[in-house]
C-alpha cells in the first residue's frame, strides 16, 4: 500500500494464526537410526489459532529426500555487524549513543544562543508596559509606566551566558569519535593534492573501503541465502513439465534444481 499497490488478499481479523518453527519428537514420527529411536527432535512448522490455542497443522520442515533432516531456513538476517547474541548490530547500535550525545549538545548550544540573544528576566510588579503580551519588534519603542525610580531599578535580566566553548569542543570530540569508530576517512581523494604519492592515495582508498567491504560481504552472503530460499520455493511449487518452447520467460522446476 505504501508503494501504491493494493493487496491481493482479503484481511480477516476474526482469527489470528501463529506459525511457529519448533523441534519436536512426535510419537509415531520419531527419528530412527538402524530401526532404533534416536530421541532427536525434528524440525516442524506448527500453525496455531491464537484465540483458541488450537493446533491447526503440523508440517515437516525439511526436504522429503533429506536423510539428515536438516532444518529448512525461511528467514534471512541482514546484519551490519555480528552481534553478541542471535541478532546482529546495526550502525545505530554502534554509534547511536555518540549520535544522541552530539544531538543533545547541539540543542543545548542552540538554546544557549537563543536565550543569549533574547534574554528574559524579572520586573517589578508595578511596572506596566503597553502591549507586553507581544514581543518587541526591531526598531520599536513602547511606553512604560514606572512606579518609582528608573527602569533599570525595576527590571533585572537573568544571567544567560553565550554558547559555551567547552560544550562546542566536546561536541566536536564526540562527532570525531563517532567518525573514527565508523572508520570513515576525513580526507577525500578529490580534496588531496594532485601530486600526492600513489601509495598515499591507495592507502586512503583502502581505508575508506575497508569497513564497507566487510558490510557488503555480509549483505552479499545474506542475499545469497535469500535467493537460495526463493529458488527452493520455485523448485517446490513450479510447474513440472518443460515445454519445447517457453513463452514470456516462463520457468519450471528444472531451472532450480541446484545445478
Amino acid at each position: 500500500e505504501l508503494t501504491g499497490d493494493s493487496a491481493n488478499y482479503d484481511t480477516d481479523s476474526r482469527h489470528t494464526i501463529l506459525e511457529i518453527q519448533v523441534d519436536l519428537d512426535l510419537p509415531g514420527f520419531e527419528d530412527t537410526d538402524n530401526g532404533e529411536e534416536t530421541g532427536i527432535a525434528l524440525p516442524y512448522v506448527v500453525s496455531i489459532d491464537k484465540s483458541s490455542r488450537t493446533i491447526l497443522s503440523i508440517r515437516r520442515n525439511w526436504y522429503e529426500d533429506d536423510e539428515l533432516k536438516i532444518k529448512r531456513e525461511h528467514f534471512v538476517h541482514y546484519q551490519y555487524m555480528p552481534g553478541l547474541g542471535f541478532y546482529g548490530f546495526g550502525l545505530i547500535h554502534m554509534i547511536g549513543g555518540l549520535a544522541k550525545s552530539a544531538t543533545s549538545l547541539l540543542r543545548q548550544l542552540v538554546d544557549a544562543g537563543t536565550l543569549s540573544n533574547l534574554p528574559g528576566g524579572l520586573k517589578a510588579r508595578g511596572l506596566r508596559i503597553k502591549g507586553d503580551d507581544t514581543p518587541i519588534m526591531p526598531g520599536e519603542f513602547r511606553d512604560v509606566d514606572v512606579p518609582g525610580g528608573t527602569i533599570r531599578d525595576n527590571i533585572s535580566f537573568l544571567p544567560y551566558k553565550e554558547p559555551s566553548n567547552v560544550l562546542y569542543q566536546m561536541m566536536g570530540d564526540i562527532v570525531e569519535e563517532g567518525r573514527r569508530f565508523a572508520s570513515a576517512a576525513d580526507v577525500k581523494v578529490a580534496d588531496m593534492n594532485s601530486e600526492a604519492p600513489v601509495g598515499t592515495t591507495l592507502a586512503i582508498l583502502e581505508r575508506q573501503m575497508k569497513v564497507m567491504s566487510a558490510v557488503q560481504a555480509r549483505m552479499h552472503a545474506s542475499m545469497r541465502k535469500e535467493l537460495r530460499i526463493l529458488s527452493g520455493i520455485v523448485h517446490d511449487f513450479g510447474p513440472t513439465e518443460y515445454p519445447y518452447e517457453l513463452v514470456d520467460g516462463e520457468v519450471t522446476q528444472e531451472d532450480f534444481d541446484d545445478r
